[in-house]
């Protein structure tokens, strides 16, 4: 009887372990997104991520692909593509409003068509 039941602890303590590294980790949240190996929800906060000099990043060894970091001699986020550091910034804002679209005068409408030729 006893022999039955290590087999039975056993077996689900395997379940347990599999079922265990088929999930996701979720912060803020207690449903995370089963494509993701981390899911964060914020409304209100970001991610931060490292931040290093240009020197700092350049010192790493054995240096993995993907590795993203924030390069504080530039500030912009640098990404490891394998064989060099790719920086991944522009001078742009991050978030552009739309543009306000151009008004024509209509009083210089018959202008502007006799210019091209319309008229």
């Amino acid at each position: 009887m006893m022999k039955y039941l290590y087999l039975y602890i056993i077996t689900i303590f395997l379940f347990k372990i599999q079922n265990v590294q088929a999930q996701s980790v979720g912060i803020n949240t207690t449903e995370p997104d089963a494509s993701a190996i981390l899911d964060i929800v914020s409304n209100n906060k970001g991610v931060l991520i490292p931040r290093l000099t240009a020197v700092e990043r350049d010192s790493l060894d054995n240096i993995p692909l993907g590795l993203t970091i924030y390069c504080t001699t530039s500030n912009c986020l640098n990404v490891y593509n394998g064989s060099k550091w790719k920086q991944l910034c522009s001078d742009a804002p991050a978030a552009m409003p739309p543009a306000a679209p151009r008004k024509i005068a209509i009083s210089l409408l018959p202008q502007m068509l006799r210019k091209t030729k319309f008229l």
